[in-house]
């Protein structure tokens, strides 16, 4: 597309991008379709609906990379109060069930609620990447569709 745009051919460009399902293309193709209007602002709508979908279920992943952690830490918690109130009882070797119990439903829900923070982890750290990549390549785009304008503007007028 960028390429036909240097060659000053908006219908070119409009073309190659209409056939693209690249976000990018997305949004040149919406960009130049609406360049007498406000081409900045055409561009700026376009962008943001394009990385509103790399953002989606974000919030979700982080609530629970977050909450995980402290949920284990309620069961470590309650886990301790069972063993805690076992010990309360006096007779420690006819609680030793409930004791042992009580520390392993502590120690279960510790690494239950770290494991799936670390998991969720992950793919969080990857998609939030992969969403910052995206904001990258939009810029730059952004700047090469300036660039590109400007440049038939000083030159010859684009041909349509």
């Amino acid at each position: 597309m960028l390429e036909a745009l240097e060659r000053r051919e908006i219908e070119g460009a409009l073309a190659i991008g209409n056939k693209s399902k690249d976000y990018i293309a997305k949004i040149l193709v919406y960009s130049l379709s609406n360049k007498e209007y406000s081409l900045s602002n055409a561009f700026v709508r376009a962008a943001g609906q394009e990385l509103a979908r790399f953002q989606q279920g974000l919030a979700t992943l982080d609530t629970c990379i977050t909450a995980a952690p402290l949920l284990g830490l309620l069961g470590t918690v309650t886990g301790m109060m069972r063993t805690f109130g076992a010990l309360g009882g006096g007779d420690i070797a006819a609680a030793a069930g409930t004791i042992t119990g009580g520390v392993a439903e502590a120690l279960i829900a510790t690494a239950c609620g770290l494991a799936v923070a670390v998991i969720g982890l992950l793919p969080y750290n990857y998609l939030n990447a992969r969403a910052e990549d995206a904001k990258r390549e939009v810029s730059d785009a952004s700047h090469a569709l300036e660039i590109l304008l400007k440049k038939g503007e000083t030159n010859a007028p684009f041909s349509r």
